[in-house]
């Protein structure tokens, strides 16, 4: 029953991997970690986080069959196989799931009306060289859900820098990661940060309890001299697609809905998260869910 309740918590939050594996015990996240997508397929994509423990987290947005955004999570991406000569060739599965819940809109999120219903398989292997370097990293993807394969063969990670040489250290994105609010499982955010940068998908309900996202461009706008936190404004976008069973893919629709605040303190655990769509506002505290990063 623990191990259930385990499970289920960690289905609840939401979002994707990027590995813990190792060469003498050494760890690569950001060789595995990022936002993959096919350029020539821009509209959806799949997120990939370091979980700790050896373990990649995974949230895969794209479309259903009416062109609405929906989302899929693999909470647990292990037993990773990983060669290390001459470049990073690494395996990774787990199981996917589809959740419903409370529509963001409604008020307090309870985490009580959240629904779990297991989908389908998660499988990717990563491939390239290490840290950021040439040529790009890559990652096939197969995913099964409800008995119908999706597969992607040419997968990179998006560069939100806008230049191929962005160092991702530490300090350049040291906001990227899956964020949520422990009291509220279910839904989540996954931040992408480069500098003055964040790019971030945003994984709720919409009004008819099923799962929908957001994507979310801030740019940077604390205000000189602050040293106690780092403020990240910016629009909100929905889009519509073609249904991830059809192809080829077509992105059928960009619009504005919105805008979102992030604000990170210097010191402490918690963010703060405010976001306006379709003239609904939520402000709620989120934290990281990896334990992979400090």
């Amino acid at each position: 029953m623990l191990r259930l309740a385990r499970l289920v918590a960690a289905i609840l939050f939401l979002l994707q991997a990027a590995a813990a594996l190792a060469q003498a015990a050494t760890r690569f996240p950001q060789d595995y970690h990022g936002l993959w997508w096919n350029p020539a397929e821009s509209g959806w994509g799949a997120s990939v986080f370091d979980q700790g423990g050896d373990t990649l987290s995974s949230v895969i947005f794209m479309y259903g069959p009416d062109g609405s955004p929906i989302w899929y999570v693999a909470p647990d991406v292990s037993g990773c196989a990983a060669e290390f000569t001459p470049f990073l060739d690494m395996t990774c599965g787990g199981k996917i799931y589809q959740t419903t819940g409370p529509w963001f809109g409604a008020g307090p999120f309870n985490p009580a009306g959240v629904t779990v219903r297991e989908v389908g398989d998660w499988t990717g292997d990563f491939t390239g060289p290490f840290a950021n370097a040439t040529p790009a990293r890559n990652l096939s993807l197969s995913v099964t859900i409800d008995g119908a394969t999706f597969k992607r063969n040419t997968l990179v990670p998006q560069d939100i820098s806008g230049s191929a040489l962005a160092n991702y250290s530490q300090t350049d994105s040291k906001y990227s990661d899956l964020w949520w609010n422990p009291d509220e499982p279910g839904w989540g955010i996954g931040i992408f940060h480069y500098k003055a940068t964040v790019f971030s998908v945003l994984f709720v309900y919409g009004a008819t309890h099923q799962p929908t996202w957001y994507i979310l461009s801030l740019n940077e706008t604390t205000q000189p001299g602050d040293k106690t936190q780092r403020t990240f404004d910016g629009p909100v976008f929905v889009t519509h697609g073609t249904w991830w069973l059809t192809s080829p893919f077509k992105l059928q629709d960009v619009r504005q809905v919105g805008s979102a605040r992030v604000v990170f303190p210097s010191e402490g655990v918690n963010a703060s998260l405010t976001y306006t769509i379709d003239g609904n506002t939520v402000q709620t505290v989120i934290r990281r869910e990896s334990s992979a990063r400090p």
